[in-house]
């Protein structure tokens, strides 16, 4: 609902920060790339992943939350699908619903965008064969721009998809400005050079990636927060890692100088200890509006760290504002604090138990005296 994917994520702040992003890091390393460009493998070749292949016979673009399932969105919107009705009745779950698997292929196959589909056909091919090189960057370039001019469907499919939008709340005037070009965004992120490289290394293309997208409300966050059911600086599955920042969680996960507010809750006897405070000089806000989140079928396939190679974007712009902490409640406030940290544990443990203890990266937010689970996956595929 308020993580912002982007490119640059892979560059958080903190040591947990590189911790919890180190596969894709390892993606990207330049090694990696001339090893691409330049080395030839002669070690036996694994055979590619199984991914999940949807269906390409679709009844509807846009489905609700009791209709996802594997084969038509991706991770981030089964998983919360899973702890739905099973995390304590405190911890609130926004709700959701997405374009499902295939709707822009789907899309694409209408007579009214066949020259697009040529084209990006055409680019999809020159891709494939192109060694990595800049050159891969601009038709990269391309392939979104084409994306992005695709017109909202005027199908049946569409209409539908028009009228779920509109029941879940956005208003009639943005479905086909805003919204949509939200939506396209999201699938259009797909085309990356580490996604790119990423997809080489397994032995799968650019085209056996499906992007779900799903939409969430904003949640006007007071503070964000990321919980690690298992410490990443040590390894530990005792400890609970979890780290705060004011606002919306793009600084979290973004460039932005400075720390988050962080801390480690062991769950054997309870005791907290407090790590850093917050000195991050910015902090973000949106007006409202709505989330459109990246959902492919690559978000927990073994090798490929999908779940932090596309992007989200939210349907209104945000804002950056200046953070001034000498009344913030998490450092002036022990009781508050105290019962903030006591929570997150809480969250943690409850999550990490449906899960059957298999540890979790949960994502959340603290607004109007409520803690919101916005998207938790295995760390065993981040």
């Amino acid at each position: 609902v308020f993580f912002f994917s982007s490119r640059r994520r892979h560059t958080r702040s903190s040591l947990v920060s590189w911790a919890r992003r180190c596969v894709q890091e390892t993606e990207i390393a330049e090694s990696e790339v001339n090893k691409i460009k330049e080395e030839k493998d002669n070690s036996p070749k694994k055979a590619p992943p199984k991914l999940i292949k949807p269906s390409e016979q679709l009844d509807e673009y846009i489905i609700s939350a009791q209709d996802f399932n594997n084969l038509k969105v991706g991770a981030k919107s089964n998983n919360l699908n899973k702890i739905r009705g099973k995390v304590e009745s405190w911890i609130e779950l926004p709700e959701g619903i997405a374009f499902q698997f295939n709707s822009v292929e789907d899309i694409l196959n209408l007579p009214s965008n066949s020259d697009i589909k040529t084209s990006l056909e055409e680019l999809h091919t020159q891709i494939t064969s192109m060694k990595m090189s800049p050159e891969i960057q601009q038709q990269l370039e391309k392939c979104k721009e084409l994306i992005l001019k695709l017109p909202f469907p005027e199908n049946d499919k569409g209409s539908a998809a028009y009228e779920k939008l509109l029941s879940f709340g956005i208003l009639e005037k943005d479905v086909t400005t805003k919204a949509w070009v939200a939506a396209k965004k999201v699938y259009a992120s797909k085309y990356n050079e580490r996604a790119c490289i990423a997809t080489r290394k397994v032995g799968i293309t650019l085209n056996d990636i499906r992007m779900a997208v799903l939409i969430q409300k904003i949640v006007p966050a007071e503070y964000a927060y990321v919980i690690h059911t298992k410490n990443p600086m040590n390894n530990c599955k005792d400890e609970i890692y979890a780290e705060v920042v004011r606002g919306l969680g793009e600084t979290l996960v973004g460039r932005y100088a400075g720390q988050a507010f962080s801390f480690v809750i062991n769950k054997i006897n309870g005791t907290t200890k407090i790590l850093s405070v917050f000195n991050k000089s910015v902090a973000i806000k949106t007006a409202g509006g709505y989330m459109f989140r990246s959902d492919s079928n690559t978000e927990d396939l073994e090798g490929f760290a999908g779940a932090g190679l596309f992007d989200s974007f939210p349907s209104e712009p945000s804002e950056m504002f200046q953070v001034y902490y000498a009344n913030d409640k998490l450092l002036t406030d022990s009781t508050f604090r105290d019962n903030f940290i006591k929570q997150i544990g809480k969250i943690g443990e409850n999550i990490e138990k449906i899960y059957e203890g298999e540890p979790q990266d949960i994502e959340g937010c603290f607004a109007n005296n409520k803690f919101y689970v916005v998207q938790t996956l295995s760390l065993i595929h981040i």
